[in-house]
């Protein structure tokens, strides 16, 4: 409200006449001074297309057949995200501001605020809410991309801090001082003219390697991660967690088609080694091992039509097995996951 007066005065004022300046007794050089540097903006995404969910259970125990049945649907896609900013920069150079979103798509509501101070040069910025996990910052993509919360790092970024100095940007995340545990993800990326690498680990010895090179016309990616994870409790023992422990691998080519259009192709795979364990980290003799491997291809193609509008398809599919004990042992189930989707993605 205080800003809101601040700014009515200000059009106020600056439509007085010198000679009611002077009748006024207000100094008509005040008039002419520049406003602060204060950016209030509003800004808007929106979805509007179809799409088809298709899962499979190829493997599957007899007794669980009538639970997981197999299913096609189709269903529309229509989602619009509000976005509205501030920001302003002190005398000092001191750079702060702030923003928030409001969202109508699956779970509408609004999806949480961010506050920040830094740099106005971009060197550094401290943000509390908003952020994104860390490790996102070494350009993985892939499997890590569809379920962050594997890297135990990912899960609560509520503090973030930005920074960049040439070619390399770097951001740190950690979680909420209150919460429960004290959890942690950072990456770094070097982009260069032809050549990007990047590095990502968190507080549970996640780590994750990327490094791409441009071709003429094809941009080629290639990453490497692994992962140990403590769980939630199980369901079975529950005064004891589930262990997760695993590695990542993916490629992906994205190529110039020209006229405007992009396509990108990616394959990632996943290896997960689950165990039982009790709260020290020691495997139980009557803990259910199991072993499961993903593979998930991604295929998108994309075409700007200008004005902020781009028409997109999007097609992802995963097959995964879960077997008992290790990676021969006797097939527990296996599902075959896909998605397409075509739609409109348009900015504001």
């Amino acid at each position: 409200m205080k800003k809101l007066i601040m700014i009515l005065c200000g059009v106020t004022l600056g439509s007085i006449s010198p000679v009611m300046a002077e009748d006024m007794n207000v100094d008509t050089d005040d008039l002419m001074e520049e406003a602060p540097g204060i950016s209030v903006t509003f800004s808007g995404e929106a979805l509007m297309g179809l799409g088809r969910h298709s899962r499979k259970y190829p493997i599957l125990p007899a007794s669980l057949r009538s639970s997981f049945p197999d299913s096609d649907h189709n269903y529309l896609i229509n989602q619009y995200e509000f976005t509205f900013s501030s920001s302003g920069i002190t005398d000092s150079g001191l750079k702060f501001g702030g923003g928030i979103s409001i969202e109508d798509k699956r779970a509408p509501g609004v999806t949480g605020s961010e506050v920040y101070v830094g740099s106005s040069d971009g060197v550094w910025k401290l943000q509390f809410g908003g952020n994104d996990p860390g490790m996102e910052a070494s350009g993985y993509f892939g499997y890590p991309s569809a379920n962050d919360l594997v890297y135990p790092g990912n899960e609560d970024t509520t503090i973030g801090i930005y920074g960049g100095f040439g070619n390399t940007t770097f951001r740190i995340t950690r979680s909420d001082p209150g919460a429960d545990e004290n959890l942690w993800s950072a990456g770094a990326n070097f982009a260069g003219e032809k050549f990007e690498v990047g590095l990502g680990m968190d507080n549970e010895a996640s780590l994750i390697f990327v490094i791409g090179y441009k071709f003429p016309g094809v941009e080629a990616k290639y990453f490497y991660g692994t992962y140990d994870s403590f769980g939630v409790k199980h369901f079975s023992y529950d005064n004891h967690l589930d262990r997760y422990d695993g590695k990542d691998f993916g490629v992906q080519a994205i190529i110039d088609m020209g006229d405007r259009s992009t396509l990108t192709t990616s394959y990632s795979t996943r290896e997960v080694n689950g165990q039982t364990v009790d709260e020290d980290g020691f495997s139980l003799p009557s803990a259910v091992l199991f072993h499961t491997d993903a593979k998930l291809i991604e295929v998108d193609f994309a075409h700007d039509l200008g004005g902020g509008i781009t028409f997109k398809t999007e097609l992802s599919q995963v097959n995964a097995l879960t077997t008992l004990f290790e990676h021969d042992g006797p097939p527990l189930y296996s599902i075959k996951d896909t998605y397409l989707e075509m739609f409109l993605e348009m900015k504001f």
